[in-house]
């Protein structure tokens, strides 16, 4: 979807909306996201899904997020505007005013701020992991579907070894298996489900970059009920251990706990092309597909070296 296109929907859709520029804001694996002055002093951001599990994932964070956000110590979006049933859009779409701050990603922080930033996210997980998980499953935020428990992981690690292991040669299937294997140890399933924000990556996070302070995190589709770790896995991956064990800290872990969530949450890292392999072959893309396997070589090279 390109900005034309967003116009057009919303044109359509809302035709009471001004609109007074269009702008493209990013695009992950499932959605679209739009930048749309109207006129006020705070623009809107409109996301578009791209199928309709996506769509699903946006109902249920409408849901959620009313409850969620004000349990929460930086802010989270707040939908002004969904639309269904409109038949210009395939699937429903939703606004909220844009948060302050710039993505993490791409921002250089000095070592001073990256702890000040640590330290607010510490915070702003805790209290996220503090919202009630039963109250999470009865406005319908599913298990995670890797990080849910010892069935989750099983039924995710077979069906990427019916999908995966085929495109592998003889030398890498047979590591595949090995690797495979290892994956199911019983720290990986010693946790108490939370609610958890289920993608949380440096994209997702607002920063102030004069201050290094947390201004908001955006996108909780994936939202679900698993273990903690998973949430700290974007951040060990993106950046580095080092930030990943401060902000562990900064959630109020002791050091057992810090060192048994790292541990966990390396796993989540460590099967992260596995999930971009099958994503490529559900949606028939092969740029992913290949991307993914280049990764997941990788990751057999060094675990079998």
């Amino acid at each position: 979807m390109n900005a034309r296109d967003a116009r057009r929907i919303l044109s359509a859709c809302l035709p009471d909306l001004p609109l007074r520029g269009v702008r493209r804001l990013g695009a992950g694996w499932d959605s679209d996201a739009f930048r749309v002055e109207n006129g006020e002093a705070t623009p809107l951001v409109f996301r578009f899904p791209r199928r309709a599990p996506v769509a699903e994932a946006l109902e249920r964070a409408l849901r959620l997020l009313p409850e969620l956000g004000p349990t929460l110590p930086a802010p989270v979006p707040r939908f002004t505007y969904v639309v269904r049933g409109c038949a210009a859009a395939p699937f429903p779409f939703a606004g909220y005013p844009l948060l302050p701050g710039r993505t993490l990603l791409g921002t250089r922080l000095s070592a001073a701020k990256l702890r000040r930033l640590s330290a607010d996210l510490g915070g702003f997980l805790a209290a996220l992991h503090r919202f009630p998980a039963a109250r999470a499953e009865a406005l319908g935020i599913p298990p995670a579907s890797v990080a849910g428990g010892r069935d989750q992981l099983a039924a995710f690690l077979a069906r990427a070894t019916e999908r995966v292991a085929p495109l592998l040669g003889e030398r890498d299937r047979e590591r595949f298996g090995r690797w495979i294997a290892s994956l199911d140890r019983l720290e990986q399933f010693a946790f108490t489900p939370v609610l958890l924000h289920g993608d949380l990556y440096d994209d997702q996070i607002l920063v102030d970059p004069a201050a290094g302070r947390l201004t908001g995190v955006i996108d909780f589709d994936d939202a679900a009920r698993g273990d903690p770790a998973l949430d700290f896995a974007g951040l060990l991956r993106n950046l580095g251990e080092p930030f990943a064990r401060e902000t562990v800290l900064a959630y109020g872990a002791d050091a057992a706990a810090v060192e048994s969530i790292v541990r966990r949450a390396a796993v989540y890292v460590a099967i992260a092309p596995l999930h971009e392999i099958l994503y490529g072959l559900e949606i028939g893309d092969e740029r992913h597909t290949k991307e993914g396997l280049r990764e997941l070589r990788d990751t057999l090279a060094s675990c079998n070296s």
